[in-house]
């Protein structure tokens, strides 16, 4: 796909998509005295609990990212605080062109607001056009752009750093940064009872988990992670999702998050890591050793955490679109209802980076 540029304040902020149908009329050349764009950043969710008793009470639910940029916003050089020097370009947006004497010299353009590309349908995107109606790329859910005011059904938008104008579907831009589009719960390609030996593999980076029969996957589904989604888990309340070769070794057709199936985190290579870590002491980590070789449910109180399930979604409809949890995988209710009828105690789960 083309480079989509988001241009404030002289700033290339990346790939990006803005809009409102609020704004028309309004005065969007940018004083020749005004001030850089504003913006502003919102934080995670706070402290929560994804745990099915509470154990993991520290760790915390988090929106996607830690930061997003809020929106662009009309300053002046009073409530900025900027000064400008003598001889020196004022705070805004540019767009350079050669005068007669063949220097450059600046233009300034309109500032557009903030906002992204929400789609409806999973792997689908947004075509952008130039002024003739000829495509010139696609976009993807949650990409950033500049939109200027707009009327009717197209709006435009700013989508390379010279600041060229493109034109895209108004009704796909949204003033909130959308979460990731999530795979249809689509049923598996052959029946719980003509299923093999049932196994499960997730892929944080993708964020796919396959359900497999006899090794060969009969149905995808999105997933959503724990609030920090990179890395393993290394200790309890650290928000992220374990790594390695897992079993169910718990059901719970009563957890809050509507069904939900425990996985036998810690395992042993996570008992050796913490062993040597300092975070759990020599008899929790034969605690853990001897409920894994009995296909039990380890300890899940020692400093390494526990109660690593995949569950539906929050009570709140958070499912697979964020990565949100304190650990845990989270899936949609129709997914969860799916792993349910294929998945018994023992069954085999891996988590891939």
């Amino acid at each position: 796909m083309a480079a989509v540029v988001l241009v404030l304040a002289g700033l290339s902020l990346g790939v990006g998509l803005m809009s409102g149908p609020g704004y028309p009329g309004k005065p969007w050349l940018r004083d020749a005295a005004a001030g850089g764009a504003q913006s502003g950043a919102e934080g995670d969710d706070g402290p929560g609990n994804d745990a099915e008793s509470g154990t993991e009470g520290d760790g915390s639910s988090t929106a996607e990212g830690a930061e997003r940029e809020s929106g662009a916003e009309k300053g002046n050089a009073e409530g900025s605080g900027a000064e400008q020097r003598e001889g020196e370009r004022p705070a805004g947006v540019y767009k350079f062109h050669e005068s007669e004497g063949n220097s450059l010299e600046p233009e300034t353009l309109p500032v557009g607001q903030l906002m992204y590309v929400k789609l409806e349908e999973y792997g689908s995107s947004l075509p952008y056009f130039d002024g003739a109606g000829n495509e010139l790329g696609r976009l993807n859910q949650g990409d950033p752009l500049e939109v200027l005011p707009w009327e009717g059904e197209m709006a435009p938008v700013y989508y390379n750093e010279d600041c060229d104008v493109a034109y895209v579907e108004a009704r796909f831009l949204s003033p909130e940064q959308p979460g990731r589009l999530v795979r249809p719960a689509q049923a598996p390609s052959l029946p719980p009872e003509e299923a093999g030996t049932v196994s499960i593999r997730i892929y944080k980076e993708r964020r796919d988990l396959e359900l497999l029969s006899d090794g060969e996957v009969i149905a995808t589904y999105s997933v959503g992670l724990g609030g920090w989604p990179w890395d393993t888990k290394n200790v309890k309340g650290d928000s992220r999702t374990p790594e390695g070769s897992y079993y169910v070794c718990v059901r719970n057709a009563n957890s809050r998050f509507h069904l939900a199936l425990g996985l036998s985190y810690p395992n042993k290579e996570d008992a050796v890591r913490g062993l040597e870590n300092g975070v759990i002491t020599k008899k929790q980590k034969q605690a853990i050793d001897r409920a894994i070789d009995a296909g039990e449910k380890p300890p899940w109180n020692t400093g390494l955490g526990g109660e690593i399930m995949i569950h539906g979604a929050s009570e709140d409809g958070k499912g697979a679109e964020w990565d949100w949890t304190a650990g845990c995988i989270a899936v949609e209710d129709a997914v969860i209802d799916i792993l349910w009828e294929y998945c018994r105690l023992g069954t085999e789960v891996t988590i891939e980076p």
